[in-house]
């Protein structure tokens, strides 16, 4: 990919925008919500430093559409982008201000018979109140006076349009403790007390800020409490004025785009971005500042950026990488984003190198999803009061309880606690066994799950609330399909074809979607890794709160070059040991089918699998980083470690999901080769990175759809009691059928008292589940008849011992030996010899060391195999 290309934009209506912008779904429902409070309500906006129109945009997020917009701006740039989207009346500079003019201009535009309400919006320039400055100016200040001059201009529109009721909405930075006085005397003029909220609430950047907005709050509570799943949530700050929480923030917040650059790094681990600033004004940029104690590296961007921007915000973790490895500042339309807009809305502003315009119109911009929260509060405080109460949709009414509850993501805590267990008497120890009840010690399960078993009773009847999720996640569908087809279209054309069937499009936007709404931690680290790739080499994405791992298993892997010469060796020893695999017909079927599919590509010419396949060492290519998906990578990962993490997964990984591996695709008339568009189970990176998403899937359908799902890597079920098993799996089904995400037909297992699920029958009745292995898994732990020495001569085995005599830790006695083919051949199917040489060297240990052990040893008991 080329960082540096140009996009392209297309240009949509104010409602196309806005939803991009805010989430279509959630952008919807408020929508929805706002119509019952402003029905006949005629709108005039006057619009003070409107810079590119975010109040209008918040405006237009909630279906309010003024009659009138009237604008005062003096930048050029901003005035442009204003004109593109809005198309507002142009008053000038707030300097020159008349009154006249103004009422003028309303008698032209509008109806005389008909009754407005007014919105006044505003944001004064900040830098004289800014806490950032060592001793700002306040009102007395080169711009800081403009907040006066504006507080004078409502104080006359209120005074001379005394009969039509006004609404004022104004933003500022909460101030230096040196200038407080003079916002207080601002906040007396305005007849209004400010408020604290902060751009956090949405989980990507800070922005603290001071608000005015004409509400009666004892009046919304109970309008908000009624008619919508929020509450007013209050908390003290270390300023004169509380803060307000945004309940909608989060859902409103758009993802970062990552198709050109890395999201920046602490926001890739939950952190926040720093609020945004505007850059200097010339090429002599900023001074340092009076206390810096900013690392040697990161004064070193500073200076080579010509110190466009406080030193701080060139720390590491603020920076965003470009596909190859270049570290840069967040570009302008990642900064949109952060600020809540579609990252395109300025995009039309002068270009240069820097972006300065669009920077400096980010840097006084409002965040849009704070904005939209405090005028929706406005619009529930107007007159108008709905005459009924708006229902919560479904998948709001199992949100809103879940994110009440603040339960965490990922497997339960580890247990603290130690069972009595005696060690020193063996005949103490069986008794124990025996009488040991594990009810009073129960296995804790993942707080999703215990959530869902929990709260499912709030939900009756289940059946019909799942349904309806189903439905309006099939509307969600529909009404993003324009933002879907957006995202499809910027992807590289084989993921496309891997997300493309003939029948739907995956809709992971939507899925995205979703996952914020339940504030899932890696929600926009999912979308990037759906969207451009999972890692497969280097360091891998930690799981959410998987536990760490104790050991140093995956922490040396091996080099790019040894990778590369590892694997070359490998697939050349697959391909002439030309193994036929006993499910090669099978195998060769379903990846035909999934050709068809687009998951998968025939290398050459069409795929003709009676024809043998050449395979030469220019066509293994190993240099892939990123594999959904790689056209490119043709042969499949081995064992060997090329990656790190530091966690572990969630389920116990064996060779069973091997069954998948590209080079065990060999058939009776030789081998075939095959381009996969998708992830590949032949290596455990490839499984870690699906387990992360198995572990995504299953939360919304526990925290959504309320069915309590499991999964074991790509294989999900359930229990539920037998009077809601199949509403549980039909709206599974559904659920998945509905984001493109259909299960394979042959692992369909409708809800039964017993399953074969990995070559275990598992059966339930009222009192008892049992576990059984299948007659073909028996089968095949038997060793074959007619086995000759030949067959396992080869097999190596080994076993030792190290004594320690009691209470000597400076000499020791060490003994190793092997196993006679004669036992070994009995133990030799698969690796249960290694179990066999684990016991057999637990018991003749301590037999040969008889003479030297005394009445109580410790014996401890390893093997590699």
């Amino acid at each position: 990919t080329d960082p540096g290309a140009d996009q392209t934009t297309q240009q949509q209506s104010d409602n196309d925008l806005s939803a991009k912008a805010t989430g279509s779904q959630q952008s919807r429902r408020i929508k929805d919500l706002t119509r019952a409070f402003v029905q006949q309500l005629t709108l005039v906006h006057l619009s003070f430093f409107d810079g590119v129109g975010a109040a209008s945009l918040a405006l237009r997020a909630l279906g309010v559409h003024p009659a009138l917009t009237v604008s005062w701006e003096t930048d050029i740039e901003c005035i442009n982008v204003l004109d593109e989207h809005f198309q507002p009346i142009q008053m000038g500079d707030v300097n020159d201000f008349d009154i006249e003019k103004l009422i003028d201009t309303l008698l032209d535009h509008l109806d005389p018979n008909v009754p407005i309400t007014i919105l006044i919006t505003g944001g004064p320039p900040c830098p004289d109140f800014s806490g950032v400055r060592a001793n700002p100016s306040g009102t007395a200040g080169a711009t800081g006076h403009l907040f006066q001059k504006f507080v004078r201009v409502v104080q006359q529109i209120k005074q001379v349009l005394q009969q039509i009721p006004i609404y004022i909405l104004v933003e500022n930075v909460v101030p230096h403790t040196n200038v407080q006085q003079d916002i207080l005397e601002l906040s007396r003029q305005l007849g209004v007390d400010p408020i604290v909220v902060d751009a956090e609430d949405g989980g990507i950047i800070h922005r603290k800020r001071l608000w005015w907005l004409s509400v009666q709050w004892d009046r919304v509570k109970p309008q908000l409490v009624a008619n919508t799943p929020w509450d007013l949530h209050w908390t003290q700050t270390d300023t004169p004025w509380p803060r307000l929480h945004n309940p909608i923030a989060k859902t409103l917040q758009p993802p970062l785009d990552t198709k050109h650059f890395t999201a920046p790094a602490i926001t890739q681990k939950g952190g926040l971005f720093h609020c945004l600033t505007t850059p200097a004004p010339d090429e002599s940029g900023r001074p340092a500042p009076q206390h810096c104690n900013e690392k040697p590296d990161t004064i070193h961007r500073w200076h080579t950026d010509h110190q466009r921007f406080a030193p701080w915000q060139y720390q590491q973790k603020y920076l965003v990488s470009d596909a190859d490895g270049h570290q840069h500042l967040a570009p302008a339309n990642m900064r949109e984003q952060m600020m809540g807009f579609d990252g395109q809305r300025a995009a039309n502003m002068t270009p240069d190198k820097t972006e300065y315009h669009r920077n400096k119109a980010l840097g006084n911009t409002w965040h849009i999803p704070s904005a939209i929260w405090l005028l929706l509060l406005m619009v529930m405080d107007t007159i108008h009061t709905p005459a009924t109460a708006i229902s919560i949709s479904p998948i709001q009414r199992a949100t809103s309880i879940w994110l009440a509850t603040s339960t965490s993501f990922g497997p339960p805590a580890k247990p603290t606690h130690h069972l009595y267990m005696p060690q020193f008497c063996w005949q103490e120890h069986i008794q124990w066994t025996q009488s040991l009840d594990t009810s009073h010690t129960p296995k804790p399960l993942d707080p999703t799950l215990e959530w869902v078993i929990q709260h499912s009773h709030l939900f009756h009847p289940l059946a019909d609330f799942r349904e309806q999720v189903v439905l309006e996640i099939r509307r969600l569908v529909e009404d993003m399909q324009e933002v879907t087809d957006d995202w499809l279209r910027d992807l590289p054309q084989h993921v496309q074809k891997a997300y493309t069937t003939r029948k739907q499009v995956a809709q992971v936007p939507v899925f995205t979607l979703l996952l914020r709404q339940i504030d899932y931690p890696q929600a926009d680290i999912l979308h990037q890794e759906l969207s451009s790739g999972f890692r497969l080499m280097g360091q891998l994405q930690p799981g959410t709160n998987w536990y760490l791992r104790s050991d140093n298993k995956y922490l040396v892997p091996k080099t790019q070059e040894e990778f590369t010469e590892h694997n070359d060796h490998y697939v050349q020893r697959k391909l002439q040991q030309a193994r036929v695999d006993d499910h090669c017909e099978l195998m060769l079927e379903e990846i035909v089918q999934e050709v068809k599919d687009g998951e998968d590509e025939r290398t050459g010419a069409a795929a003709d699998t009676t024809q043998h396949a050449s395979c030469t060492a220019n066509l293994i290519i190993t240099h892939q980083i990123t594999s959904l998906p790689s056209p490119s990578d043709h042969t499949n990962t081995t064992p060997t470690s090329s990656y790190t993490c530091g966690d572990t997964i969630m389920t116990e990984l064996t060779d069973s999901y091997l069954l998948t591996d590209r080079n065990r695709l060999h058939t009776p008339e030789g081998p075939t080769l095959w381009s996969h568009n998708v992830l590949l189970f032949g290596s455990s990176a490839s499984v870690w990175g699906y387990n992360r998403f198995g572990d995504a899937m299953v939360s919304v359908s526990r925290l959504i759809l309320l069915c309590p799902t499991m999964h074991y890597v790509d294989d999900y079920g359930s229990t539920e009691a037998s009077h809601q098993a199949d509403s549980g799996f039909r709206s599974f089904e559904d659920f998945n059928g509905a984001l493109g995400y259909n299960m394979k037909t042959s692992k369909r297992q409708p809800p039964a008292s017993s399953h074969k699920i990995q070559g275990v029958i598992i059966s339930t009745d009222t009192n008892h589940i049992t576990l059984t292995p299948c007659p073909q898994r028996v089968e095949r732990d038997e060793v074959p008849d007619g086995w000759q020495p030949a067959d396992y001569s080869s097999v190596e085995n080994g076993w030792g011992a190290v004594i320690f005599p009691p209470g000597k830790m400076d000499r020791a006695w060490y003994f190793q030996g092997r196993l006679p083919q004669e036992i070994l051949k009995q133990f030799s199917s698969n690796t249960a010899f290694i179990y066999l040489l684990e016991a057999w060297v637990a018991i003749i240990a301590p037999i040969v060391c008889e003479p030297i052990l005394g009445d109580f040893y410790i014996q401890c008991c390893d093997n590699e195999a």
